[in-house]
C-alpha cells in the first residue's frame, strides 16, 4: 500500500508541474506577442519621427532660403530709396562722385535679378515710373466679348424675337384704333366665351364627336364634303341674285 501510494502522489505531483508548465508556457506566449506589438509600434514611431525631421530640414533650409531672400530685397529697395532720395536732393546728387553711385546701382540688379525656381516671400520692386498695367483674366475676357459683341445685330434680334411674341403681336394689331373699333372686337371674344361657358354637356360632347369625325375623315369624305358645300354656296349666289329687287326705270312709283 505504502508503494502505491507514493507512486499515486508522485503521479498527482508531476501533473501539477505539468499544468504549472503549460501555465509558464501560456503566460511566455503572451509576453511574446505583447513584446512584438511594442516593437512594431516603436518601428512606426521611429518612421513617423524621421519623416518629421524631413519636413523640419526642408521647412529649415526653405526659412533660410527665404530670410535670405528677403534681405537681399530688403537691401536692395533700401538702395533704390536712397538713390530716390539722392535724386531728390539736387545738392546730395552735386557732391556724390560716380564711382560711389555706379556700385550700388550695378549692386541692386544683381541682387533682385536672380533667376528663381521657386517661389519665395519677398518684396516686388518696381521702377515708381512705371504704370501698373496688370489686368485679371476676367476683365480682359469680358472686355474681348464686349469688342467681339455687335450690339446693332442684338439690338434687332430682341426686337424680333418681341415681335414674333403673341402678347405683342396682339398689342401691335390694336395699334392705332379707336375704343369704338376695339370695344365691337372685346364683346365678341367675349360673348363667345360666355356662350362656350353656357353650353350643356351633350352639346359639347356633340361638338367633340363632330370635331373627331373630321379626323377620321378619309380624302374621299373630305372631297364629297367640299364640293357638297360649294354647291350649297353657289345656290345661295343664285338665290340672292334671284331675289334682287332691280328698280323699274318705266315705273311711275320711282318717278
Amino acid at each position: 500500500m505504502s508503494l502505491l501510494q507514493e507512486a499515486l502522489d508522485g503521479c498527482a505531483a508531476l501533473a501539477r508541474r505539468v499544468e504549472h508548465l503549460e501555465h509558464d508556457m501560456v503566460a511566455q506566449d503572451l509576453e511574446i506577442i505583447k513584446l512584438k506589438k511594442r516593437v512594431k509600434m516603436l518601428e512606426m514611431a521611429n518612421k513617423v519621427k524621421a519623416l518629421k525631421l524631413r519636413r523640419l530640414r526642408k521647412v529649415g533650409t526653405s526659412q533660410r532660403v527665404d530670410t535670405s531672400d528677403d534681405t537681399i530685397m530688403e537691401d536692395a529697395s533700401n538702395q533704390w530709396r536712397m538713390i530716390d532720395e539722392l535724386d531728390r536732393d539736387e545738392g546730395a546728387v552735386k557732391t556724390v562722385s560716380d564711382v560711389d553711385v555706379v556700385p550700388t546701382i550695378t549692386a541692386a540688379p544683381v541682387k533682385v535679378g536672380v533667376p528663381s525656381t521657386r517661389r519665395r516671400r519677398g518684396v516686388v520692386i518696381r521702377d515708381p515710373e512705371e504704370k501698373s498695367s496688370a489686368k485679371t483674366p476676367t476683365e480682359t475676357k469680358s472686355k474681348d466679348k464686349e469688342k467681339d459683341i455687335d450690339w446693332e445685330v442684338a439690338i434687332d434680334h430682341v426686337k424680333q424675337k418681341a415681335k414674333e411674341n403673341p402678347y405683342v403681336q396682339r398689342l401691335d394689331y390694336f395699334k392705332g384704333m379707336s375704343y369704338d373699333d376695339i370695344r365691337p372686337i372685346f364683346e365678341a371674344k367675349f360673348n363667345s366665351n360666355i356662350e362656350f361657358l353656357l353650353k350643356s354637356k351633350e352639346q359639347i360632347k356633340e361638338e367633340e364627336n363632330r370635331a373627331i369625325e373630321s379626323i377620321n375623315e378619309t380624302p374621299a369624305q373630305k372631297a364629297t364634303k367640299r364640293r357638297r358645300l360649294n354647291e350649297e354656296a353657289e345656290d345661295v349666289e343664285e338665290l340672292k341674285q334671284h331675289l334682287e329687287i332691280v328698280p323699274d326705270e318705266d315705273d311711275d312709283v320711282y318717278t
